[in-house]
């Protein structure tokens, strides 16, 4: 089973260690409205610059 999550990598400040911490979980791949999540991710766009995009 595969789940949709929207997460970001912090680095632990003693040891270095990169982690990923879940910002959003979506749910089931299965069970997600892609077309929500292709009017999120346009939305979220739009405050990006094209470099930014990269």
């Amino acid at each position: 089973m595969s789940y949709l999550q929207l997460a970001h990598n912090e680095r632990h400040p003693d040891t270095g260690a990169s982690t990923a911490k879940v910002i959003h979980s979506f749910g089931r791949a299965q069970d997600v409205d892609r077309d929500a999540l292709t009017r999120l991710v346009s939305s979220i766009s739009r405050f990006l610059t094209p470099s930014r995009l990269r």
